[in-house]
């Protein structure tokens, strides 16, 4: 279907498997080292992208708390989620 569900699937299915990693090594103290491989290869990608995104908004208004820079992400994400659910994008 659409670009952005795909993508929204892409960063949700890795943040899931890195948040099921660190939850496999801190309390059973086991690494799924394909798993460890993986993440090591995209997470740092994507969490460069979301310090990209996050310090264009910052440039864009520096007097913009913190807080309001995530919610206005969110909200923009949302939006983009539903012009793309019903344009078909």
């Amino acid at each position: 279907k659409g670009y952005y569900k795909r993508a929204k699937q892409y960063y949700n299915r890795n943040l899931v498997e890195a948040y099921e990693l660190r939850n496999f090594y801190v309390h059973a103290g086991l690494v799924n080292s394909k798993a460890r491989i993986k993440l090591l290869l995209t997470l740092p990608s994507m969490i460069v992208r979301l310090r990209w995104i996050i310090l264009d908004e910052l440039k864009s208004d520096s007097s913009v708390p913190f807080d309001l820079i995530i919610e206005g992400l969110v909200e923009r994400s949302q939006q983009l989620m539903n012009s793309s659910a019903h344009t078909g994008a």
